[in-house]
């Protein structure tokens, strides 16, 4: 269960969500990430690989981005940091293709979050706010 944190700073918590949190998301169903800000979070990073126990069959499917952005769209709220690597192309790429919302996000993450060091990192994105894992 998660309670509400209440708290009097600037911190802006972020959500993880893997497994069938994002499988809902890539189906379109907003409603939990919805839940997230009454909750007192403000950002959530979709993590939607194997690793992190999502259905890939969802990632792969021919409205998979679009699903996702519709989420994306009806939280705005909330700031989604989308995992970019090869695995997540097919969500982040058609959504930066077409200039995406300004509640998104972008975290570099070829190791797709197992900690692992990069040997080298992309420029960032031009418009687009974007992090660095594996540093």
């Amino acid at each position: 269960a998660v309670a509400r944190l209440e708290f009097g700073g600037t911190a802006r918590l972020a959500a993880h969500l893997c497994s069938t949190r994002v499988d809902e998301v890539l189906r379109g169903d907003a409603s939990f990430v919805s839940r997230l800000v009454d909750l007192g979070f403000r950002r959530v990073q979709v993590n939607a690989t194997a690793v992190n126990g999502v259905d890939m069959s969802l990632v792969s499917a021919p409205d998979a981005s679009a699903r996702l952005l519709s989420v994306i769209r009806a939280v705005p709220g909330i700031e989604f940091i989308l995992q970019r690597n090869a695995q997540t192309r097919l969500l982040w790429e058609p959504i930066l293709a077409q200039g995406p919302p300004p509640n998104v996000s972008v975290l570099f993450d070829e190791s797709m979050g197992t900690g692992q060091l990069s040997a080298s990192f992309p420029a960032p994105i031009a418009g687009v706010e974007c992090g660095f894992a594996g540093a």
